[in-house]
């Protein structure tokens, strides 16, 4: 096991990054710091390559300048948000201890936690996934994809 995935909890910093990595960092950066156990996959046709961490349960995407612009977190990561738990729980459950650290959700396919910079997936009611965007990320549609 690399040495980045016995991180106990990664904390998101809105709009900044997850734990130790930070949104604007380098692929050569990323992938410097979180070490062994990358692969890389073609996740999107209008995106560059996604960095897939599996043991510790990231998925990164970047811009076409390769600076760092999204996370997603799955499974066993253990992801916070000031303290409370996002990952494998019910999603009323976490949408309440949200709403007791000040935020409150609306539903787009997902529910987004605007002023916190990151969205919870929870189908069948289950958070799966959690995804943490650089400020602007849901703005603009990807070079060549409209937003109609």
């Amino acid at each position: 096991m690399s040495q980045i995935a016995a991180i106990k909890r990664w904390d998101i910093i809105p709009y900044a990054g997850v734990g130790p990595i930070r949104f604007g960092m380098t692929r050569a950066e990323v992938r410097l710091l979180l070490g062994d156990g990358l692969s890389v996959i073609k996740k999107w046709p209008y995106r560059e390559e996604t960095d897939a961490y599996k043991e510790i349960g990231l998925h990164l995407e970047y811009d076409a300048k390769d600076r760092l612009e999204c996370i997603e977190v799955w499974g066993s990561c253990p992801i916070h948000y000031k303290g409370a738990a996002l990952l494998n729980a019910s999603i009323q459950e976490v949408l309440e201890r949200l709403a007791n650290l000040g935020l409150s959700p609306r539903y787009d396919d997902g529910y987004f936690l605007d002023d916190g910079g990151f969205a919870l997936y929870a189908p069948d009611d289950v958070v799966t996934a959690v995804t943490v965007y650089k400020k602007g990320y849901y703005d603009e549609a990807p070079e060549g994809v409209s937003n109609n």
